[in-house]
């Protein structure tokens, strides 16, 4: 912290010196830890709704931009987001994160957090994210599979045939699928929007032609269409249909994007959003799980996201090595122990082909659901084990039920 710049005096320098002096006064029982940095942010950003995203972040914390307090937080295991639009400035802006090292809850009250092994701080990197006025503010999808007869009605979007065997996969792999979409909005702006809603499913691939990019046809039940008021939040339901598409799996990892545009009233586009994930469906029948109606053993192992050099605060190459290891050993399923690991991990846990239980404390598990449905990797979701309360536990997994009812949950206390 550079005390000689005039521009410190001000309130976040005092707010810095009075944490300082609490702190060396014994005021304050419990360390803290301050991030600190400065960012040149452009004009044409003062146009859009920024974020301040992190998704780790151990203990409660603090926000400030350019001294202005914006949010305090208990402790981040998925992906949170502030809007700090309202405290920027063109050019040169301060921002800063104090982090202490427990957590704590709505009532000051200390909570322990397992499987952090004592660690504190912020310990997955934090991005600012430039969003439109009219955002897409959250996505859901929901993946089924349907007979070839269910297609007759549908509206198809490209109906050349030979576009689903020009990669050369064998046909024999490819199943009818249809992908019910839930997609919320926020409108930012003091005025009425209406939107209307495109979609294109491209099959994922290492490397694209730009010339011949491998677009899936597809056919939309429902168009996705609505009116936004001011400063008000919209959610639009739809159903799209996909003949002939991969079927995911950890043999067969196949993914799609599906690419979702946002036209206005004079169809100009106002967004767009891309989320990668894959056919399949999970389900238990008769104490046997199944995946695309197909029993499957699940040989699993519990992970924790640990690296012996950054601790909690693990490089992507320790994924991917780990990942790579578990595969070469026979096992096809982790379980992410107390609390969602890195949304990098899933990523490769979609793409290498790992199936995943994903665990967390209670009062994550609403923020994980949001964060990690699209993952085809998540089999099961799962509460952390320790102060299991199973009445409490039970209402709860009613009320997430309701988000996503496509997976089944693992307990285990359920022996």
């Amino acid at each position: 912290y550079d005390a000689a710049e005039k521009a410190q005096a001000s309130s976040l320098y005092k707010r810095f010196q009075k944490k300082l002096n609490a702190s060396a006064a014994g005021d304050i029982e419990e360390d803290m830890g301050v991030y600190r940095t400065r960012m040149i942010i452009p004009r044409a950003y003062l146009d859009r709704a920024v974020y301040f995203c992190t998704s780790g972040i151990r203990g409660r914390f603090e926000l400030y931009v350019n001294g202005q307090a914006v949010s305090q937080s208990g402790a981040c295991y998925t992906s949170k987001k502030f809007l700090i639009s309202p405290f920027l400035t063109e050019g040169n802006n301060a921002i800063c994160v104090f982090v202490y090292r427990m957590n704590s809850d709505l009532h000051g009250r200390k909570r322990k957090e397992n499987g952090t092994f004592g660690f504190a701080g912020i310990f997955r990197m934090p991005e600012i994210v430039a969003e439109p006025l009219v955002e897409i503010s959250g996505l859901h999808l929901h993946t089924t599979w349907e007979d070839s007869s269910a297609f007759s009605a549908m509206k198809t979007e490209d109906t050349d045939d030979s576009a689903l065997i020009r990669f050369g996969e064998s046909l024999e792999l490819r199943r009818d699928g249809r992908v019910r979409l839930d997609v919320s909005f926020h409108n930012h702006t003091d005025l009425t929007v209406p939107v209307h809603v495109r979609f294109q499913l491209i099959e994922a691939r290492p490397e694209y032609d730009l010339y011949n990019l491998p677009v899936h046809p597809i056919g939309v039940m429902k168009k996705m269409e609505g009116s936004i008021a001011a400063g008000s939040d919209l959610t639009l339901q739809s159903e799209i249909s996909a003949r002939s598409v991969l079927p995911w799996s950890d043999s067969y990892p196949f993914l799609y994007d599906l690419i979702f545009t946002v036209h206005d009233a004079n169809d100009r586009i106002i967004s767009v959003r891309k989320v990668r994930f894959g056919f399949r469906t999970s389900e238990v029948i008769a104490r046997v799980f199944h995946l695309n109606d197909t029993a499957l053993p699940l040989k699993a192992v519990r992970y924790f996201s640990f690296d012996p050099l950054g601790g909690i605060a693990v490089p992507y190459e320790r994924f991917r090595q780990d990942i790579c290891m578990m595969k070469q050993a026979g096992v096809n399923t982790v379980i992410t122990a107390h609390f969602p690991a890195d949304p990098v991990f899933y990523n490769m846990c979609d793409a290498y082909g790992l199936y995943v239980i994903s665990q967390a404390d209670s009062i994550y598990m609403k923020g994980m659901f949001e964060a990690l449905m699209s993952h085809p990797s998540i089999i099961f979701w799962s509460f952390a084990p320790l102060h299991f309360d199973e009445s409490k536990v039970w209402e709860q997994k009613q009320k997430l039920l309701i988000l996503d009812g496509s997976r089944p949950f693992y307990c285990e206390a359920d022996k």
